[in-house]
């Protein structure tokens, strides 16, 4: 809406007399939009709703449960732990991640390498 110049112009005029009225227009610096600043442009508001839509397509929610997505975990053949490190192939398994929770011990996820 304030796209528009003459409602800007307007806009901006009645919050310069509040501030004549209030006793602060000395104090504040003066407000200078041009028409090129514009706010509400279709970009910005595209990229709003795009916002919106992913928010409204999230699975995880505060408060709810956690999403249970699919991961393929890694076992090479080197060393006792099965970790990495060993000269063995590696294969991957596909598994759940709340599948490697036990018991009330927190879920912690590293994604660093």
């Amino acid at each position: 809406l304030l796209d528009l110049p003459c409602v800007r112009r307007r806009a901006m005029r009645s919050l310069a007399d509040e501030a004549r009225r209030s006793g602060t227009a000395d104090t504040d610096p003066p407000w200078r939009i041009s028409d090129s600043e514009r706010t509400f442009t279709r970009a910005s508001l595209a990229a709003v709703w795009r916002g919106h839509v992913l928010d409204a397509f999230k699975e995880a929610r505060a408060g709810g449960l956690a999403p249970n997505t699919p991961v393929e975990r890694l076992d090479s053949g080197g060393g006792p732990s099965g970790g990495g490190g060993g000269g063995g192939d590696a294969s991957s398994t596909s598994a759940r991640v709340l599948d490697f929770a036990h018991g009330s011990r927190p879920l912690v996820l590293s994604f660093g390498s």
